[in-house]
């Protein structure tokens, strides 16, 4: 069935149909490759691909967003060259080529990982203007110091440059010579957490995100995965500047 392009990038959550004209007029519309700014021009959504500033759009009765619990020993890629498990062999066949992880968790880590098929909402989360908190409970070898968590407060000292503040609690740690601790960051440079703590000359030997943006990894058991709840979904939406999604989380 062909639909006008304005009506599609309605329902592309983008904005009522007046408001996504602002998007024809920018030429940051392409069907099939070609910009278009014809408010006239009909696709069909089985076939045409629509792209908003190289992003498909996805319309909402077809977005999938779901939660993972990563277990340690997989990798955040969709096939290893190396015949390592992947994150997408957890998920069921016919959604491990819908999706894509939003962002990476190394090997070693664990916990909270997003998987989407909505481009543009899986680029504002990983784009540094919405600064998207993400939460880890951290184990290192030995005690930190009060100087220690004050620098890893302040910001650490890398090799690529100096990492931003990060919010800091040392909690009760139920592993003896260890400490453990919960830690907010606001960017994502790759093993971050672990460089950090290499700084201080104190290994981490458990790293697990706990929530990220308003979601939080709960009790879901390692290994599982589930789809967002609506009001999950709508404050996830809401925290990237999107119209909020409504049911088109399954």
């Amino acid at each position: 069935m062909l639909i006008r392009i304005n009506r599609f990038l309605s329902l592309c959550g983008l904005g009522s149909r007046r408001q996504v004209e602002f998007f024809l007029q920018k030429k940051t519309v392409t069907l099939n490759g070609r910009p278009i700014t014809d408010l006239s021009t009909r696709i069909d959504p089985g076939k045409d691909r629509v792209a908003l500033a190289g992003k498909a759009l996805v319309p909402q009765t077809q977005i999938k967003t779901l939660l993972l619990n990563k277990p340690a020993g997989y990798v955040t890629t969709r096939q290893d060259e190396w015949g390592r498990a992947t994150v997408y062999s957890l998920l069921p066949p016919d959604l491990r080529q819908q999706v894509k992880a939003v962002g990476r968790l190394d090997r070693e880590s664990r916990g909270l990982l997003l998987f989407t098929n909505h481009g543009i909402l899986g680029h504002r989360l990983m784009h540094p203007r919405y600064h998207a908190a993400k939460t880890y409970r951290v184990y290192c070898r030995g005690t930190l110091s009060a100087a220690d968590v004050a620098r890893l407060r302040a910001g650490v000292e890398l090799e690529d440059g100096r990492t931003l503040p990060a919010e800091v609690e040392k909690i009760p740690s139920d592993r003896k010579g260890q400490t453990a601790l919960l830690i907010t960051l606001r960017e994502g440079r790759k093993r971050q957490i672990r460089r950090m703590f290499m700084q201080l000359k104190r290994p981490v030997t458990d790293l697990q995100r706990i929530s990220q943006g308003p979601l939080s990894l709960g009790s879901l058991a390692e290994g599982a995965w589930r789809y967002l709840t609506a009001e999950e979904g709508r404050r996830l939406w809401e925290s990237v500047e999107l119209p909020p999604s409504g049911s088109a989380l399954e």
